[in-house]
């Protein structure tokens, strides 16, 4: 990723404790442009690393078709981390929560009675 910094014009670096493998902590050097775009993104990175794994858009789908998927699968992202934060949990995945809600709203759904010949 190439990041133009017209406030950084000389590269400033700075040592910070990142995340790696296995949750291990470890100091790393990043440029200062970099660790302001990452403190500015507010999550919001996550959230499309998330969407991405579940797409539900097709190329044939018209335009309110698609806007309606993505607004659904965004309230269903903001549901599941509500979810984990209500119940203090990390066991259950973004895939299986998907399927519980899949699930429970098939439940509910009664099919027409069709008269067959």
């Amino acid at each position: 990723m190439y990041i133009y910094s017209a406030a950084n014009i000389v590269m400033q670096t700075s040592w910070i404790q990142e995340k790696r493998e296995r949750g291990k902590m470890e100091n790393v050097i990043k440029p200062s442009c970099v660790i302001e775009y990452n403190n500015g993104m507010g999550g919001v990175d996550k959230n499309d690393q998330q969407l991405v794994c579940f797409p539900v858009m097709r190329k044939y789908m018209k335009g309110y078709k698609k806007l309606f998927f993505y607004m659904f699968d965004i309230a269903l992202y903001n549901s599941y981390v509500l979810y984990k934060k209500i119940n203090n949990t990390n066991k259950i995945g973004i895939g299986s929560f998907r399927l519980d809600i899949a699930e429970k709203i098939l439940q509910n759904v009664t099919l027409p009675d069709y008269k067959t010949r």
